[in-house]
């Protein structure tokens, strides 16, 4: 793979070479009129001879050696089709693409197109409507996210569920009073729910069989929804809901909303547990292992076990009475509680809730962006212009990385924002950082960037407005046995594959 800019750069010695020649030539003793004319002359030479170069090399698609080899881009040909979903087959080694019009099926290994098939479902045309796919990469649910277009009157929005292998519609997901304005498959695939409002107010909650599309049964809740998450078995939904607080606040941790936490029963609708608290916003996880959830009230963490009583497990009560705790997040394997009460970062016992190790001196600029590696071998913190990875076991600074961090509109760019998202490789070794117009390897051992990833025919996709450059990437991300990564250009018509090489 060749070096990056290493045609341009020994062009643009040659220019340099010639434009200083022109330069000699220019200072010969001669007339004072001819002097100046070949000044301006050779000058004018320099530049209109320099220019072209000088964009070649900061314009060009560049590709960076490393441990990724560009493999190859799969997607559709058609200008005016869009990738409205994709997903990898369980075998790992196909993807389904379903498109505006078309549905395709790949082969990753060789990039062959195994499958191409035309659907009857006409709204997928529209911005607002999208696609799930199953875990088996058979069906997908076509839903309508939006409820109410400018200039139409709200209508009641049913679901079809299509089959991938043909393009047919297979099923119908309709409700008497309600639309379906979003959709999820358990990752057994044994279940299908839907949301009528998935954020907003008074929402209804249905469970279908995952197989036969029959439906289990619905829970219709008063309350904005604002998080939720399906088991992998598909047999409970937990959820939380928030509610406008009509008693005097109480305390100085009491927020204008009271956190409504409820566990479903996927199988009928009913009610499980539902855990009422009043506290702030964030009371919204779920340990991995599903069996606990937690949550803030009045500066303190509380834990529950999931499906057993209302009452909690354990609290952990703050040090100091003027300073909340901050739930960072669960570890990997579902045995620590990670906080941050100043000045440390602190790991909790998840079955006992006593303080396992403190790690004092972490003061991260903010705790909204908590990161572990997969490995469960280091976390971190970023703050949008920079992050901060630790060691998990000492608390010890292993890096840091300087990240894109764009918050206001300029006028080279289409994007208002631009950040970088975080992609850990399944393994741990690597984590990728994916804003819209870069993407950076990092090594997780060392901090040091491997490779800056940019594809060789990759162009930034036009759009309407007066800025046309709309970015390089809409989405990234790893296949499940870390050999591939796959990058969604901006015109989500096509994803580039990058393989993973094998080190010596």
């Amino acid at each position: 793979m060749a070096k990056p800019g290493g045609i341009c750069v020994s062009t643009l010695t040659v220019a340099v070479a010639t434009a200083l020649s022109c330069g000699r030539l220019a200072s010969v003793k001669t007339p004072q009129k001819a002097r100046h004319f070949f000044a301006r002359y050779s000058m004018k030479r320099a530049v209109i001879f320099l220019l072209p170069f000088l964009l070649s090399v900061l314009v060009s698609p560049q590709t960076f050696e490393g441990p990724l080899r560009y493999k190859g881009r799969v997607g559709f040909d058609d200008p005016k089709e869009t990738i409205k979903a994709y997903k990898f087959l369980p075998d790992g080694k196909s993807l389904v693409l379903v498109g505006k019009k078309t549905i395709q099926t790949w082969d990753l290994r060789n990039l062959r197109l195994e499958a191409s098939v035309s659907h009857d479902q006409k709204n997928l045309e529209e911005p607002d409507v999208y696609a799930v796919i199953d875990p088996d990469g058979r069906r997908a649910v076509i839903v309508d996210s939006f409820s109410a277009r400018i200039f139409t009157k709200p209508k009641r929005v049913s679901a079809a569920v299509i089959d991938l292998r043909t393009g047919k519609q297979i099923g119908l997901l309709e409700r008497p009073s309600e639309s379906v304005r979003f959709a999820e498959w358990s990752d057994s695939g044994n279940t299908l729910t839907t949301f009528s409002n998935r954020f907003g107010s008074n929402s209804e909650i249905c469970f279908w069989d995952g197989t036969t599309l029959g439906l289990h049964g619905c829970k219709s809740i008063e309350g904005d929804l604002r998080w939720h998450h399906l088991s992998r078995d598909g047999k409970r939904l937990f959820a939380m809901f928030e509610r406008p607080e009509l008693q005097n606040a109480r305390g100085p941790y009491v927020s204008p909303v009271r956190p409504l936490l409820v566990c479903l029963n996927a199988e009928t609708g009913g009610v499980i547990q539902e855990i009422r608290a009043y506290g702030e916003r964030h009371m919204r996880s779920i340990s991995p292992d599903e069996s606990l959830f937690v949550g803030n009230d009045l500066g303190a963490l509380i834990v529950w076990n999931v499906g057993g009583s209302n009452v909690p497990l354990f609290r952990i009560e703050p040090r100091n009475t003027n300073r909340s705790i901050s739930f960072l997040g669960f570890s990997n394997d579902s045995d620590y509680l990670i906080a941050y009460q100043p000045p440390a970062v602190e790991f909790y016992s998840a079955k006992t809730g006593k303080l396992a190790k403190s790690y004092v001196g972490i003061e991260p600029d903010s705790l909204m962006s908590f990161h572990q590696s997969p490995d469960g071998s280091a976390f971190g913190f970023d703050d949008c212009e920079d992050a901060t990875f630790y060691d998990s076991s000492s608390g010890k600074r292993q890096f840091g990385l300087d990240l894109v961090c764009k918050t206001e509109f300029d006028p080279v760019s289409t994007s208002y924002r631009d950040w970088d998202l975080f992609r850990f490789h399944p393994s741990g070794t690597y984590l990728l950082t994916a804003s819209d117009k870069m993407n950076r390897l990092w090594d997780m051992r060392s901090g040091s960037l491997l490779q800056t990833i940019v594809a060789p025919d990759r162009v930034a996709a036009n759009r309407k407005d007066s800025n046309r450059d709309d970015g390089l990437t809409s989405d990234v991300k790893w296949t499940t046995d870390g050999r591939l990564l796959l990058i969604v250009g901006a015109d989500r018509r096509s994803i580039l594959l990058w393989e993973l090489q094998e080190s010596d």
